[in-house]
């Protein structure tokens, strides 16, 4: 396993992320195409 530029948040104690939230793919993009921007273009493709 690898980990390239992890994207991560700090949580407290008190801080609750259900499963479906904290555990995200990662898909292969093209230079420049950021995860956050892939992820925002596919969740407004499919509502």
């Amino acid at each position: 396993m690898e980990i390239y530029h992890p994207e991560y948040k700090i949580l407290s104690d008190f801080d609750s992320v259900p499963i479906e939230d904290s555990l995200t793919p990662i898909y292969p993009t093209t230079e420049g195409l950021q995860q956050a921007r892939l992820r925002k273009v596919i969740n407004q493709a499919l509502l």
